[in-house]
């Protein structure tokens, strides 16, 4: 853990297949509604954007833990996350990370540490053959 409290490295270290023991401790940025296509009339599943105090990425809630409907107002955006349960799984030639299980543990208006955006160091370059649009499998 890191002078913000954030789990520095857990996202490169979760994206590289190389994790570490949890809790992870996260901050969320932004979490959105993602509607199934194949049941619309479905769970609702939430995208989160969350930092580690030094790079920031997207996670899927997993479906079977998701509380409520208003999950968006009990995790809002600048709220401390501890993520003892995550997963990677490979969706569309992209790595994305899963919240199995995560508590509110915290808060904090502003956003911690210096966090840019993951970059996968394996990643083909945009207009290369099998290359992945930036968000790619997740939008």
């Amino acid at each position: 853990m890191s002078a913000t409290g954030l789990s520095t490295g857990a996202i490169n270290a979760l994206m590289m297949g190389n994790p570490t023991t949890g809790p992870y401790i996260f901050q969320v940025l932004n979490m959105k509604a993602v509607m199934s296509k194949t049941d619309p009339n479905g769970k609702k599943r939430y995208r989160l954007s969350v930092n580690d105090g030094q790079s920031c990425t997207t996670m899927m809630l997993a479906h079977t833990n998701t509380p409520s409907d208003d999950v968006q107002e009990i995790y809002p955006e600048g709220t401390i996350i501890s993520c003892p349960e995550c997963i990677t799984n490979e969706v569309g030639g992209r790595r994305v990370i899963i919240i199995l299980s995560m508590d509110r543990i915290g808060f904090h208006e502003s956003t911690l540490g210096t966090p840019t955006p993951y970059q996968d160091p394996n990643a083909k370059p945009a207009g290369e053959p099998g290359a992945v649009p930036p968000g790619g499998a997740l939008r």
